[in-house]
């Protein structure tokens, strides 16, 4: 488990769904699952009626019988549900419970502008530049190694179904290193942030393959497929999920705008006067107008909060040459 659960709450009119994931001895239940002592079934919308979570940190699934949870803690309201699922090899407890929501207040906290990209994961308004940790990256030569000696296996053999277990878990820590850095990221941010606008990006047509088809096949297609390694490993869509219900979800209540995402890497926050010769290269913006430099990506970061909220004053909006920015890592 995660020290960020609660992972993704839901609101409703005067009340807010809980959604709270815990980890359970996957040895345990996988014994018992395999002894013939019961299977997980049914749809996961399905609540299943079990002992409440409030003295103790065991649960008792259908057919499964006591088990023991690791990663519990206190519930916040009233269990409604629990679910149990298993993903690469270990099995998971989700909990549904129900608490009173108040009416949040509107924030007073300065608003922000923040650029995705791929070299850097994000930049914003304010001169920052945060360094994703490109897990599915670091991971890449492991991953291709255990699925060429998957290839060289017989098929249903038990050395494959090993691997592919290896393969599985490998896939699962890469999502879970991914996930714990954009909540970590995403909470930093609503938190020290009334308003936060993003480019609204369609990260589903972005990332699609150009190998086209065999009457009409694409071109560049590696290094499209490469790019749209570096897109999905970045995370945009979750990020934008992961700060939209926790802008709303505060007491003091924030807000997440998403404008068109043209041409803001090729305008100049300056004097708002667009080129392509502007960008010539990944990280370096200079106006050949006015000649205001600045890392490129804080560029758009700014011009996406312009363009955003017109009323806020931008940081750095003179024509001064801009600093490159820091790079910042999140803290573990």
């Amino acid at each position: 488990m995660t020290t960020n659960s609660p992972q993704a709450p839901s609101f409703r009119a005067g009340s807010r769904t809980l959604s709270l994931v815990l980890d359970i001895g996957s040895d345990d239940v996988e014994r018992r699952a395999a002894t013939g002592r019961g299977e997980i079934g049914g749809r996961p919308q399905d609540p299943v009626p079990v002992a409440p979570l409030s003295t103790v940190s065991t649960q008792r699934p259908p057919r499964i019988g006591w088990v023991k949870l690791r990663g519990w803690r206190d519930l916040p309201g009233a269990q409604r549900s629990l679910t149990v699922s298993r993903k690469a090899g270990r099995w998971f407890v989700s909990v549904l419970c129900r608490i009173e929501a108040q009416d949040p207040q509107a924030s007073t906290l300065p608003a922000i502008g923040i650029d995705r990209g791929v070299a850097t994961a994000i930049a914003t308004s304010d001169g920052r530049l945060l360094a994703g940790p490109n897990a599915y990256a670091a991971a890449q030569d492991r991953l291709a190694f255990l699925q060429r000696a998957l290839a060289r296996k017989m098929k249903g053999s038990s050395n494959g179904r090993k691997l592919k277990k290896k393969i599985a878990a490998l896939h699962a820590r890469v999502a879970a290193i991914r996930l714990d850095w954009l909540h970590k990221a995403s909470t930093t941010i609503a938190k020290n942030h009334g308003a936060v606008v993003l480019e609204d990006l369609r990260t589903r047509a972005m990332s699609e393959s150009a190998k086209g088809s065999v009457k009409a096949p694409g071109s560049n297609v590696a290094a499209k497929s490469g790019l749209n390694r570096s897109i999905l490993d970045q995370g945009w869509g979750i990020f934008q999920t992961l700060l939209d219900y926790k802008l709303a979800g505060r007491t003091l209540s924030g807000a997440l705008a998403l404008v068109n995402p043209a041409c803001t890497s090729q305008t100049c926050s300056c004097r708002r006067h667009k080129a392509a010769d502007n960008r010539l290269r990944q990280d370096l913006f200079s106006c050949v107008a006015c000649g205001h430099t600045e890392h490129a990506d804080i560029n758009a970061a700014k011009n996406i909060l312009r363009q955003g909220m017109p009323s806020t004053p931008v940081e750095g909006g003179g024509c001064a040459p801009g600093e490159a920015g820091t790079i910042l890592e999140i803290a573990a």
